[in-house]
C-alpha cells in the first residue's frame, strides 16, 4: 500500500505532520478527516538518496522512558520545553537523549508536540500514531500531563507482557535447540558407525532400522542443501505473510488454534482495552480510539474489526450493537463493554478489562509454557529412544543369524 506524507491542522489550530498508508490520496484524506483533522498537504512520499525512510517504530522501552520522564517533569511544573531538555540530559540511553533533543527541536518550531512527534518520522523511526492522536487530545484539552501518563502506562504495560512472553520461552527455546543438534550428532556421526557395522553382517535390516538409516542418509548427504532449503522457504513464508489478505486469513486462524488462540485473544483483549481506556479518558471520540487501537494490535483480524467497527459507529450504531457480532473478541470483553457503555462508565470498564486480561494472559502464558516443556521432553526422549530401537533391533536379528 502507497505511503503518503501529510500535514494537516487540529481544531484548536496545531499544525500536525507525518506519514500514513493509503490506497490513493482520497483515501488517506478521508482518514485524516475520520481522525477529526483538516488537511492541509496529503502527497506520495517518495524515497530520495539520502532520506531514509520509515522502517520501524520506536520501541516500548523507549515509549515508557520518555513520556514517562517528561510527564513527571511536566506535571512537577516544568515547562515542556525545559522538561525534554532535562530529560535528555539524565536519560542513559544516547537513543533517548538524541529522541528527546530532536522532539525539542520540534517544539521550538512551533508545532506543537504532537507535530513535533510525528516529524520523528524523517530519522527512519517514528512514533505510532496512537502516541500522536493521545498527545494532540492532551493538549487541545488540557490534559497533556494526563496524557503522557497515560502513553507511559500503556508502553510499560505492552513491555512487561513482551518481557514475560519472552522470559517464559527461554527455556523451551534451548531445549529445542539442545533436541535438534543432539538428533542431528546422532544422525550424522553415531547411526553411520552402527551402519558399517550391520553392512556385511546382515543384508535385510528391520524397518524401524532401515528408516533411521535412510534418515542418516538424508542429513549427511543433503545437510548443506537443506540449509539453504530452509531458509528459502523462510523468506517465501514471511513474503506470503507481507500480504494483505493472506496475512488476514492466517491471523484469523490462529485465533482458532487451541491454547494459542486464546492467548492471543487474551494478550490483544487486554492491550484494545488500555489503549480505548486511555483514549476515551483524553478526551478522543470513540470511533476515533477504536481507529487508532486497529494501529495498535499485532492481528490483523483483530485490527479489521476495529477499523470496521469504527465505521459503523460513525453510521449511528451503538457500540454494544457493534459488539453484538463481533465474534473475535471474548465473550467477557463484549458483555463488559456494553455494560460500561450503558452505564456510561466505559472508559472505567475497559481499564477493569484490560487488568482482568493481563493477569488472565500471564496466567495462559505460563500454562501454555508449562505444557510445552514436558512436551519437547518427551519428543527428544521419544526420538533418542526410537532411534536406540533402531539400533538394537538390528543387533539382535545380527546375534540371531550368527548363533
Amino acid at each position: 500500500m502507497p505511503n503518503f506524507r501529510y500535514s494537516a491542522r487540529s481544531r484548536d489550530g496545531a499544525s500536525l505532520s507525518g506519514n500514513i498508508n493509503g490506497a490513493d490520496r482520497a483515501a488517506v484524506v478521508a482518514e485524516l478527516q475520520a481522525r477529526d483533522l483538516l488537511p492541509v498537504e496529503v502527497v506520495e512520499a517518495r524515497v530520495t538518496e539520502g532520506a531514509p525512510a520509515i522502517v520501524s517504530f520506536h520501541s516500548a522501552k523507549t515509549g515508557a522512558a520518555l513520556f514517562g520522564g517528561v510527564g513527571t517533569l511536566v506535571e512537577a511544573g516544568v515547562p515542556l520545553d525545559q522538561s525534554l531538555a532535562t530529560f535528555g540530559e539524565i536519560a542513559a540511553d544516547p537513543a533517548l537523549t538524541a529522541v528527546a533533543g530532536r522532539v525539542r527541536e520540534g517544539l521550538r518550531r512551533g508545532s506543537g508536540l504532537a507535530g513535533a512527534l510525528a516529524a520523528e518520522t524523517e530519522t527512519g523511526k517514528g512514533f505510532e500514531p496512537l502516541a500522536i492522536g493521545l498527545v494532540a487530545a492532551g493538549e487541545a484539552t488540557g490534559q497533556l500531563v494526563e496524557s503522557l501518563q497515560r502513553l507511559a502506562r500503556l508502553y510499560e504495560r505492552r513491555q512487561r507482557i513482551s518481557d514475560a512472553v519472552r522470559s517464559a520461552l527461554i527455556y523451551p527455546a534451548i531445549l529445542a535447540t539442545v533436541t535438534v543438534l543432539v538428533l542431528a550428532l546422532l544422525m550424522a556421526f553415531v547411526i553411520p558407525q552402527f551402519e558399517l557395522l550391520f553392512r556385511e553382517g546382515q543384508k535385510d535390516l528391520p524397518f524401524v532400522t532401515r528408516v533411521v538409516f535412510g534418515a542418516s542418509h538424508l542429513l549427511g548427504k543433503a545437510f548443506w542443501v537443506l540449509i539453504p532449503l530452509a531458509l528459502i522457504a523462510w523468506l517465501a513464508v514471511r513474503r506470503l505473510l507481507a500480504q494483505a489478505d493472506v496475512r488476514l486469513r492466517w491471523d484469523r486462524a490462529l485465533l482458532g488454534v487451541p491454547v494459542v488462540g486464546s492467548v492471543i485473544r487474551g494478550v490483544e483483549s487486554e492491550r484494545i482495552g488500555f489503549v480505548l481506556a486511555s483514549l476515551l479518558g483524553a478526551g478522543v471520540n470513540l470511533p476515533d480510539a477504536l481507529r487508532y487501537a486497529a494501529d495498535v494490535v499485532q492481528n490483523r483480524a483483530l485490527s479489521a474489526l476495529l477499523t470496521e467497527s469504527s465505521l459503523r459507529l460513525r453510521a449511528g450504531e451503538r457500540f454494544a450493537d457493534v459488539l453484538a457480532n463481533a465474534e473475535l473478541l471474548p465473550p467477557m470483553f463484549v458483555r463488559l463493554a456494553a455494560i460500561g457503555e450503558a452505564s456510561g462508565t466505559l472508559p472505567v470498564m475497559l481499564t477493569k478489562i484490560a487488568t482482568l486480561y493481563e493477569q488472565e494472559s500471564e496466567s495462559r502464558i505460563r500454562r501454555m509454557v508449562a505444557l510445552v516443556e514436558p512436551a519437547m521432553v518427551i519428543l527428544l526422549g521419544g526420538l533418542i529412544a526410537l532411534t536406540m530401537v533402531a539400533v538394537l533391533t538390528a543387533i539382535v536379528d545380527l546375534n540371531r543369524l550368527t548363533v
